[in-house]
């Protein structure tokens, strides 16, 4: 854990931004897994209304953007990135009606609305992928195809390529009689860019969706992809979101959730952690707040390597405060001096640190001499 929070500390801080920047470049952005964040009906998954009833926890996080990881209809065989229609609302989340109300909302409090869209593949449930296997035009090359060769009687593989989740990256298709090329697994096939025609259907998906998020004034559209499989087993990170102490931490109403509530819920939730203050939520919180600094925003960036396992770097502006961090990746304590970088003050203000070392923000410590423990994160401002 604190691993990762010393990571996030430096996407934080590492960022440089112009002087004149575009929106993207200084915002604090918030990932949703939608059927992991709240359950708005009780039937164990979370859903669109769910993220409409908790945007004031993103408000106030200081949250610019939001972005939600796949909603689009899909048989859910690799947690909704295999999409069935790119323009659909999955069942599972809500409604057309739902999303448009949930994006009129954060333009509300003044958030924008990102939307992960995979265009290298679809669902093999996709009406463009069964009319292909048919041989339908237009539909026939929209995905990539190859007959394959045989040996001893069994058809084989085109080549030797290896998909992201292990196997070949071909599957035979006995209605079309030919292989079918997936990056991903056989139940998400590649669409093929070679086609003109899916080339020009492809821009009139992403146009609608552009334009309908634009006419809510406050949507973009982006897309990305873990390379990590799906999993039978629990994914921690896909495990209800854990708001308080009560049944299903407060997630759904209903006890049996899509994925079952981590056990540690009854001590470690959003509540108890907003009345913590040195919880990782406030830890975060003051951490944030420090990127409407100049210096932070637009400041220089020096970054150094102290004691062979100590990364510090700095973000400074001529008249303005700046800001140093320091990030202990051994298992000892260090000390190191943070004079190394040029015209820093011989006393700093410590401003905050990981969780657990019961220092006081504020307090006054000797720039030349500053001792950090193991693994842990120390931010200090000019006093």
């Amino acid at each position: 854990m604190k691993i990762f929070f010393a990571l996030c500390v430096t996407t934080l801080f590492l960022c440089t931004v112009k002087s004149h920047h575009s929106w993207w470049q200084s915002m604090s952005l918030y990932q949703i897994y939608p059927r992991s964040f709240m359950d708005s009906d009780g039937d164990g998954n979370g859903d669109l209304r769910g993220i409409i009833n908790k945007l004031d926890y993103l408000a106030d996080l200081k949250v610019d953007a939001f972005w939600l990881t796949p909603i689009y209809k899909s048989p859910m065989v690799d947690n909704g990135y295999d999409a069935s229609n790119f323009t659909g609302i999955n069942y599972m989340f809500g409604t057309m009606q739902d999303f448009e109300n949930l994006v009129k909302r954060a333009h509300d409090y003044s958030m924008k609305v990102l939307m992960d869209c995979i265009p290298t593949y679809s669902s093999d449930q996709h009406e463009w992928f069964q009319k292909s296997v048919a041989g339908v035009e237009p539909y026939t090359d929209y995905y990539v195809w190859k007959e394959g060769q045989k040996d001893d009687g069994t058809m084989q593989p085109p080549n030797n390529w290896r998909s992201v989740f292990n196997g070949s990256a071909w599957t035979w298709n006995d209605k079309r009689q030919a292989f079918y090329l997936h990056q991903f697994t056989p139940s998400q096939p590649d669409l093929n860019y070679r086609n003109k025609d899916l080339v020009e259907e492809m821009k009139m998906q992403k146009h609608l969706l552009k334009l309908f998020l634009e006419l809510l004034t406050c949507g973009i559209l982006r897309g990305s992809r873990s390379s990590r499989p799906p999993s039978k087993f629990r994914d921690p990170e896909r495990s209800p979101m854990q708001w308080n102490n009560s049944t299903s931490a407060g997630f759904s109403t209903y006890i049996k959730t899509w994925r079952p509530v981590n056990p540690n819920y009854k001590t470690l939730n959003l509540a108890f952690a907003k009345v913590s203050d040195d919880s990782y939520y406030n830890y975060y919180k003051a951490l944030a707040s420090l990127r409407n600094m100049h210096a932070v925003r637009s400041g220089n960036l020096q970054v150094k390597v102290l004691e062979n396992d100590v990364l510090a770097f700095s973000r400074n502006k001529k008249k303005k405060k700046s800001v140093y961090v320091l990030i202990n990746f051994s298992e000892q304590n260090k000390t190191v001096s943070l004079m190394e970088f040029e015209n820093t003050d011989p006393e700093l203000a410590f401003y905050r640190a990981s969780p657990g070392l019961g220092l006081t923000s504020g307090s006054l410590m000797n720039s030349n001499e500053i001792n950090i423990p193991p693994t842990a994160t120390m931010v200090f401002v000019d006093s």
